[in-house]
């Protein structure tokens, strides 16, 4: 007689069930019968990231774009690694979760975030600087020839413009690289576009101007690196050659009042000497 299922094991079973039962209604086209489906399984299994991250793909072709952010937000929440996700060359338990689903969510999150529709969506611990360019370059080095990864880092490295600037971030200050990376990637984007589309000519207009941007930075790291190593030449001591040559001390031993005298005053006017020549590199650092 065959042992008697535990609750782990019944659950564990009706939750495979349930995912099977919401990707046969996902490829009927029954949209909302598979968003059941998938609620279900999360609640069989609810540490589990699968179901909100593939409920968020569900509601986002379905443009339900405020509840597909809050699903990929939980998936991201739940998942190895969180926002960072765990990348196969990487040794983590995964309960036969796929370590990347973290990340994969935190990109599908991040494209949500950023539009119109997910605005009243509270922003996550990660919605920082850095952890997005972090991210950004994970799922980069995950899937590089993906257009969302892509698009995902370009928009980490230049930040949000215009009107979408308010759904944005703290941008910290970018270098003339990572800008130039940035229009590398807007090139890329382009080139997985229909040749002649307009999305394509709009990702190359940006991809221009990007450059543009990342060349007249360069040229102002130059000079501010030039300017700084000519600062830092003058400020260092100069050689003992250069300096004025330091008078020997007063003699000491039996002199007369009117030596004495004579020999203090030949040293005052030498440390005056000394005096106005640092005064004058002093002038010349300031002036730089």
């Amino acid at each position: 007689m065959a042992p008697k299922p535990t609750a782990a094991e019944l659950r564990q079973a009706g939750f495979v069930a349930q995912l099977a039962k919401a990707e046969e209604a996902r490829q009927a086209g029954q949209l909302e019968r598979a968003a059941e489906a998938l609620r279900r399984a999360g609640e069989l299994q609810p540490q589990d990231p699968r179901p909100p991250f593939q409920l968020c793909m569900l509601l986002t072709s379905a443009n339900d774009l405020q509840n597909a952010c809050t699903s990929a937000l939980w998936a991201v929440e739940l998942a190895p690694g969180r926002h960072l996700g765990v990348l196969p060359s990487e040794q983590c338990p995964t309960n036969k979760v796929y370590p990347q689903i973290g990340l994969r969510a935190a990109v599908m999150a991040f494209d949500l975030l950023i539009r119109q529709p997910c605005e009243a969506v509270p922003r996550p611990s990660w919605w920082t600087d850095a952890a997005l360019l972090a991210m950004s370059a994970r799922a980069l080095a995950d899937t590089p020839n993906s257009a969302l990864a892509l698009s995902v880092r370009s928009h980490c490295l230049v930040g949000l413009h215009g009107a979408a600037a308010a759904l944005g971030w703290p941008v910290g200050p970018r270098s003339s690289h990572q800008l130039r990376e940035a229009a590398t990637l807007l090139k890329r984007m382009a080139m997985l576009e229909a040749p002649g589309s307009i999305e394509a000519a709009r990702a190359l207009r940006k991809s221009a101007a990007v450059l543009g941007i990342a060349q007249r930075l360069q040229g102002e790291e130059v000079a501010h690196s030039t300017v700084a190593g000519e600062a830092n030449a003058i400020v260092e001591p100069p050689a003992a050659s250069t300096l004025p040559p330091v008078l020997p001390a007063a003699p000491v031993g039996p002199t007369t009042t009117e030596e004495r005298a004579a020999a203090f005053r030949a040293r005052k006017a030498a440390l005056d000497d000394q005096v106005a020549a640092l005064e004058r590199q002093l002038g010349a650092v300031k002036t730089c």
